[in-house]
């Protein structure tokens, strides 16, 4: 699985900088993709898609919890319906329902979340926000290069 980390970087000069060292790391650079300003220059540096500065995707995690959650209250009331009038087919399907919901709420609430949102600051302030997309085993082996080779860049989060 994929995980988005998000790095802000001084210039559009550091996140070349940053390109060529993942794809020394053997990181896809369709992987990567930098968010900034529209007035400032990013050269040939790879862009991000058109849903990303608009953070599309943390608002479509954000409708499916929501949903998530309402199926809950709906199945938790079907539950507790069923066991009130004795209707063991009901109380079953909403068992399972509700419990069902309540193993993907908890594996969600544990997901690294980190907003686009965050890095409005940053971006007013002409710095560029590298995202990369980074196999999960390989979140630390990257973060562990920001530190090293590049001690200006901020490693902003995981999602």
């Amino acid at each position: 699985m994929k995980r988005s980390l998000y790095i802000v970087v001084p210039d559009a000069v550091h996140a070349q900088s940053w390109v060529d060292d993942l794809l020394a790391v053997d990181i896809d650079k369709q992987h990567m993709h930098t968010v900034a300003k529209d007035t400032v220059d990013l050269g040939d540096l790879p862009s991000a898609t058109n849903r990303q500065p608009r953070d599309t995707v943390h608002r479509l995690e954000h409708w499916f919890w929501r949903a998530n959650l309402a199926v809950f209250v709906i199945a938790l009331a079907g539950l507790l319906f069923g066991l009130t009038t004795v209707a063991p087919i009901l109380t079953v399907i909403t068992l399972a329902t509700v419990i069902t919901t309540f193993v993907i709420g908890a594996y969600w609430a544990h997901a690294p979340d980190t907003e686009l949102s965050e890095f409005h600051d940053a971006l007013l302030y002409r710095e560029a926000l590298f995202l990369v997309g980074v196999p999960g085993t390989r979140v630390a082996e990257i973060g562990a290069l920001a530190h090293k080779r590049h001690p200006e860049a901020i490693v902003g989060g995981t999602s």
